[in-house]
């Protein structure tokens, strides 16, 4: 570490502060602080301060996840010393977590006590865009994120799983610091796209995500004539549980139900 002052404490500080690799509650690759402290004619010292962190490991923050991808966030603070606020920008080259792999994300960040408000995140994903904002508190370690996805590509998402659609997606993250204490939860939509040799109009559904326990919720594939529905299927532990599968025909008549213990067997 390498700090150059000029300490007044009844006049104008000046301070430039950098360090090399820094690890412990946060661990990142340096970080540099350059401004001002005036104590000059003020009850509460006011700062005037720029700092960068360089290259962060996002999982040193408690986010949960294993996400070790660098993060660099930028902020100017300004305000008294007791209670400053500032705001600046955080951009991450990759942020890979569970089912998603993002790249150029880049957003703004405001500060203010321990809370970091996120806004304006974009990201580009599978082909696709990403819309996203969320909180995080430095504190407990506890956020929250939720985003929009357009037009991401189940192909780049799923490779050499043969299924072929443009998807829409809402997505919230919510965790208290660890990946026993993270859910993802959203919806999805796609538009017309094939699965090996099935060809379908759309798929939906919803799903939650808690560490190593995956559910989908009303999940529905709309093929020509007709529905296959379920109620939702969870692989908890690489372990598939699957409820009943129902296709119906294009005017809502049941055709058949399949169990996942049960061969197919047509209602009537």
């Amino acid at each position: 570490a390498n700090l150059d002052a000029s300490l007044h404490s009844d006049g104008l500080t000046k301070l430039s502060f950098t360090t090399g690799g820094f690890g412990g509650t946060m661990k990142g690759h340096g970080i540099s602080t350059k401004g001002t402290i005036d104590c000059r004619n003020v009850t509460v010292p006011e700062m005037n301060l720029s700092i960068l962190v360089s290259e962060v490991d996002p999982s040193s923050l408690g986010f949960g996840m294993d996400v070790h991808d660098p993060m660099t966030l930028t902020a100017h603070f300004t305000g008294p010393i007791t209670g400053p606020t500032g705001t600046g920008e955080v951009n991450m080259a990759e942020l890979h977590i569970p089912g998603l792999a993002f790249e150029n994300v880049k957003g703004t960040v405001s500060y203010h006590g321990s809370t970091l408000d996120f806004t304006d995140v974009t990201a580009n994903v599978y082909g696709g865009t990403l819309t996203a904002a969320g909180t995080y508190d430095l504190d407990s370690r506890i956020y929250h994120l939720e985003g929009h996805g357009e037009n991401l590509s189940a192909a780049k998402a799923l490779p050499k799983q043969h299924l072929k659609c443009l998807v829409t997606l809402d997505i919230a993250i919510d965790s208290r610091g660890s990946a026993r204490e993270t859910t993802t939860s959203g919806s999805f939509t796609s538009g017309p796209g094939s699965y090996r040799l099935i060809v379908f109009d759309s798929l939906a559904g919803r799903f939650t995500d808690e560490y190593h326990d995956l559910r989908f919720y009303d999940a529905d594939i709309e093929i020509a004539g007709g529905h296959i529905k379920t109620d939702g299927f969870r692989i908890k532990n690489k372990k598939l549980t699957l409820a009943p599968i129902y296709v119906y025909d294009e005017t809502g008549r049941l055709l058949m139900v399949y169990n996942q213990n049960d061969k197919l067997a047509p209602e009537f």
